[in-house]
């Protein structure tokens, strides 16, 4: 699941969820002034956490993007990601010089961009 990219409007969850409040602050309410039990706020929070659980579940189903298992590169990692972002810096340099073919810009850019037999 795509937590990352999911829809962050929270009104779908937020009406699922109001009557549960509601509902286990009436049962603490009752119990504190002695009107309910023990085993009947049990049963309340049991309850309630199956109907949380429920909701999350259903909202997650409806508004989390999905992607295969092995969708993303296992291997990609932080190192890799900042030598992508030097290697596209360099590259953008580069371009906006001009495109040399020579100098230590173009030695630059072929480095990170993994050319660097082709500068020689």
């Amino acid at each position: 699941m795509r937590w990352d990219k999911c829809d962050r409007d929270y009104s779908c969850t937020g009406l699922e969820l109001e009557p549960l409040l509601t509902n286990v602050d009436n049962t603490l309410i009752a119990y504190e002034l002695r009107n309910e039990t023990a085993p009947a706020v049990s049963e309340c929070i049991e309850s309630s956490y199956i109907t949380l659980v429920s909701v999350l579940q259903t909202a997650a189903n409806n508004f989390v993007p999905k992607c295969q298992k092995r969708f993303f590169k296992f291997w990609w990692d932080e190192e890799l990601k900042i030598l992508k972002d030097v290697a596209t810096e360099s590259n953008k340099i580069w371009k906006s010089v001009g495109k040399p073919r020579q100098g230590p810009i173009f030695l630059k850019r072929q480095f990170f961009s993994g050319g660097i037999s082709k500068a020689y």
